[in-house]
């Protein structure tokens, strides 16, 4: 094998490797770029599950402060939410 064979497959091999190595660098970065945008989304997604949670509940206070009942319903079951301060001042109205 003469020098410029040699020299002819060394460059094709290091070619090669950059080209390998870039490769890998970038299915790398698209992994961790994908990691990221999962963990920002279910971050996302627990944020507006709990702003859900939060406004129904404020909504249950916000009817019930009313003294009106305020039916809640899970499953199969529903309970008519009457505050005991409202059943309280009835009573007290009531007995005078």
């Amino acid at each position: 094998m003469n020098k410029n064979a040699l020299y002819a497959i060394i460059i094709v091999l290091l070619i090669a490797l950059v080209v390998s190595l870039n490769y890998i660098f970038i299915l790398n970065y698209k992994m961790n770029l994908n990691e990221k945008t999962q963990k920002e989304l279910q971050q996302k997604t627990a944020e507006a599950y709990q702003a859900g949670i939060q406004s129904a509940v404020i909504q249950i206070l916000q009817q019930a402060s009313t003294c009106k009942p305020v039916p809640l319903t899970a499953q199969n079951t529903t309970l008519n939410l009457i505050p005991v301060e409202c059943l309280q001042q009835q009573q007290q109205q009531n007995n005078q």
